[in-house]
Parts: structure tokens; C-alpha cells; sequence
């Protein structure tokens, strides 16, 4: 390992210098990439665990000092998502079917980038996309990954982008009467995974589009261009909740209730005061104001709808429940592009409402454009798909298994082998059951006896002289 981690020390030297050089037509087209997208950072992962990486500073970012750097967030090399990502499209694109019907890759899927970006983006401004791609040393046949190269820019020059490309027709195209952004149709941008990189509405993304458009994702899963992977996590932990009645609270049932009546006697008392207090200065206001009424208010305050709109939330008491960790199975469905599809379905037109929707691949990269026909009407009842967590409800009626209930009886499984038939004649086993008498013990038991006796009797003697 520290072989390889030296050998890929000096094939990568490059990195620092091709990155940070200066002058030559290459670095303005450079410079000019960086600038239009804004790029924060380069990095490169290598395989037997190393990183370079190389920072820009732009103006955006002078007030972000206090956030933390790229290498504090993204050390751990070959075990980062976007590594991973990589490493698995490239994987998918070589085994993905082509126009052809025949496995295999073109130059498009060679040059595949990841793009990513955080699940908690919602509204934030400073929201950064990952892009990754995957580099694959070939020796005939056979394939390895290297290294994986990428880059972080700015979401909202990614989102500027796509502004500018969906919301205006091409040069003399006739067929283009509509949109993204004329109100009919919707557009997002999301990758091989389903979480929306790109939406109209800025608090959609890094969302599942599962819970954005729950319709149009099941009509997805129902065309096949999207499936679902189940997942068991086994070692998982689930947080049941604790009642606060138990039976360790009876002995001290007494003071909990004088102190109970002590504390609600006092604050009635601090209510009945502050309760007199207020009314008195009612009272106050409405002898000696004598301009109470004649204030009358202006037509801009009624009108105005921003008046409450950043009105403080109002407090509510809420009750804290308590909770106990306990071991429980966890099962996660999450979702994947089916690369086992045919591609005819992303040349499908709509028609009319028999697929309310058109689903094109971005080249080189995990993205697809989906745009959606808001005007077609979809099914109301439709449940809810997520990729968060939850708790596997075993069958109780299955033998071995112990299930979580407080009135469970211990009692053997009717069909669980859990003894061997030939139990009842094994003979070896240990006496420690066995009750016998201890002589000794018995003796010095009834020696002490005595003792105590003889002691009473002498003592009520003297007492009685």
C-alpha cells in the first residue's frame, strides 16, 4: 500500500502544477470555465487512498471563510460518494444496452460524469454541485479503476444554464409553441437515483422526486425506466417510545403530591396577580387615553399582504417524548435507472395523455430531462414513495423469532427446534441442584442460637436484682 501510495504520488504531480499554471490559451479557456460556472474546487482521488486538491477563490466566497475546507469534508478517498458514483456508472454504461440492442460503451459514455448535490439544498444560496468521473486503466479485456477526477461548482450557474436552454425555442423551429416556463409543462433535471439536481422551484432540490411528483414517479417505475432496489439494514436502531408510568414511581407517590399541590397553588397565585395587574392597567388605558379612537388606520396597512410575513412563530407547548434505543431490521427501498431497458422508451412521444410526460438522457452524464404535462389528469390516491427508513414488521407467527411486546409470555415456540430428542438420557450432568444438608452451617447456627438465648436470659436476671 505505501508502494502504491507513492507511485501514484508522482504519476499525479501533475495535478498541482496543470491546475495552477499560468499563461498559454489553455488556461484563459480555462479560466473562462471557471468563471462562467463558478468551480470552487478540483480534486482527484487515487485508488490507494490519496487526494489533491486544488481550491479557486471567487468573490462569492470571500464571506464563507468559517465553512469548513474540502479537505476536512472529503478525506476518505476510494469511501466517498462521489468516488463510488463514479466508479459504479461507469460500470452501468458498459454494461447498458445500446442503440444496437448489443452491450457496450461509445466515447459518450466514456467521458460519464456524476452530478450530485446535497440532499438539505432546498433554498440555500450556496449550494454546490459535485461532478466525478471515473478513470478505468484497460489491459486487454480486463478493466480497473484508478482514479476518479471532479470538480464542485456553483448550483446556480447550473440552474442559469438550464433557465436559459428550456425557456426559449431553437432557430426556426416551427414545432416549438411551448416551454418549460409557459405554465403548461413542468421540467426537472434529476439523476440515476431519482433525487431532482435541478427544478423550477428552488425548495425542491436535492429531494426525492418520489415525494416531489409521487404520480409521475409511479408512472416512471410502472414504464420500467426506473426500478427498485430493497435494502436490509439488520444492525439498525429504532427508537421506541417510553412511558413515564411505571412502578418505580409508587414510593414516592406521597411527596410527588405535596409537592404537586405546592406548586400548583403558587402558580394560581402568580396568575391571579398578574391577572389583576393586567386589568388595572386596561383600566389605565381606557380612562386617560383620550385618543383611543380617533386614530384610524391608513388604506396601505390593510392592503399590504406582507405585512405578517415575517411574523415570529407562535410558541406551542409541546410534550417531549421519551424514547429507549432498542435493536430493530431496517428496510430501505431506494431506486435506480434501468439500464436494462430498451432506449426506445426515452424516443417515445407523448400523446396526447397516455404518457404525460418525456424522459430524455443528458450525454455524458447520470441526468435525464423530465417534462412533465401538468394539464393531464393523474390518479389522486397515490401513495407516497421514499427512500428514508423504516422498521421491518416480522410476523409474530413465525417460530424463533422474539417478538417486541411488554405482555409477551416465555414460552417455547411450538415449532422451533430449540432440544434434542435425546435430552432426557443424557447422564452427565452436574449435582449443584441437588439439596443437601450442610452440618457445620447447621451447628454453628444453633450454637449462635443458644448464645442469643443464654445473653437474654442473664440480662433479664441482673435486671430483675
Amino acid at each position: 500500500m505505501m508502494q502504491a501510495l507513492v507511485y501514484d504520488a508522482k504519476v499525479t504531480e501533475w495535478f498541482s502544477k496543470n491546475v495552477s499554471g499560468s499563461g498559454g490559451n489553455k488556461d484563459e479557456k480555462g479560466n473562462e470555465f471557471k468563471q462562467r460556472f463558478g468551480i470552487t474546487v478540483s480534486f482527484l482521488a487515487t485508488h490507494s487512498g490519496l487526494t489533491r486538491w486544488q481550491e479557486y477563490a471567487t468573490g462569492a466566497d470571500e464571506s464563507k471563510q468559517a465553512e469548513p475546507d474540502f479537505s476536512e469534508t472529503h478525506n476518505r478517498a476510494i469511501d466517498e460518494v462521489w468516488y463510488k458514483r463514479a466508479v459504479e456508472l461507469y460500470y452501468s454504461n458498459r454494461n447498458r444496452k445500446g442503440t444496437d440492442g448489443e452491450n457496450g460503451k461509445d466515447d459518450s459514455d466514456r467521458n460519464s460524469f456524476v452530478y450530485s448535490v446535497p440532499f438539505d439544498a432546498g433554498n440555500r444560496n450556496d449550494t454546490l454541485v459535485t461532478a466525478s468521473h471515473a478513470i478505468f486503466h484497460t489491459d486487454g479485456t480486463r478493466e480497473a479503476p484508478v482514479a476518479v477526477v471532479g470538480f464542485q461548482f456553483h448550483h446556480s450557474a447550473l440552474y442559469t444554464l438550464f433557465k436559459n436552454i428550456t425557456s426559449q425555442c431553437g432557430h426556426g423551429d416551427p414545432r416549438c409553441e411551448k416551454t418549460c416556463f409557459t405554465g403548461d409543462y413542468q421540467c426537472y433535471v434529476i439523476d440515476n437515483n431519482g433525487f431532482v439536481v435541478i427544478s423550477e422551484q428552488l425548495q425542491e432540490t436535492g429531494a426525492f422526486f418520489g415525494e416531489v411528483k409521487p404520480a409521475f414517479m409511479q408512472r416512471l417505475l410502472d414504464d420500467s425506466i426506473f426500478r427498485n432496489v430493497t435494502v436490509y439494514d439488520y444492525q439498525a436502531v429504532c427508537f421506541m417510545p417510553k412511558g413515564s408510568i411505571n412502578l418505580g414511581t409508587v414510593l414516592q407517590t406521597p411527596l410527588r403530591l405535596i409537592w404537586w399541590i405546592l406548586t400548583n397553588t403558587l402558580s394560581y397565585l402568580v396568575w391571579v396577580v398578574m391577572q389583576l395587574f393586567l386589568s388595572l392597567a386596561q383600566a389605565y388605558d381606557e380612562v386617560y387615553d383620550t385618543g383611543a379612537y380617533d386614530v384610524v388606520p391608513e388604506l396601505g396597512d390593510l392592503d399590504d399582504p406582507t405585512l405578517n410575513r415575517y411574523k415570529e412563530p407562535e410558541f406551542n407547548k409541546v410534550l417531549i417524548n421519551r424514547t429507549r434505543p432498542e435493536p430493530c431490521d431496517h428496510v430501505i427501498t431506494l431506486y435506480e435507472l434501468n439500464m436494462d431497458v430498451d432506449p426506445s422508451v426515452y424516443t417515445k412521444e407523448a400523446h396526447q395523455c397516455e404518457r404525460p410526460y418525456v424522459v430524455l438522457p443528458i450525454p455524458s452524464s447520470n441526468l435525464l430531462l423530465l417534462v412533465l404535462d401538468t394539464l393531464c389528469p393523474l390518479p389522486t390516491h397515490v401513495p407516497q414513495l421514499s427512500t428514508w427508513p423504516v422498521e421491518h414488521d416480522y410476523n409474530a407467527s413465525l417460530a424463533c423469532h422474539k417478538a417486541r411486546s411488554d405482555p409477551l409470555p416465555r414460552r417455547r415456540p411450538l415449532t422451533c427446534i430449540n432440544k434434542h430428542a435425546n435430552e432426557s438420557v443424557i447422564e452427565l450432568c452436574g449435582d449443584g441442584s441437588i439439596p443437601r444438608y450442610n452440618v457445620a452451617l447447621l451447628l454453628a447456627l444453633l450454637v449462635f442460637g443458644q448464645c442469643i438465648v443464654l445473653r437474654c436470659t442473664a440480662g433479664g436476671i441482673f435486671a430483675y436484682l
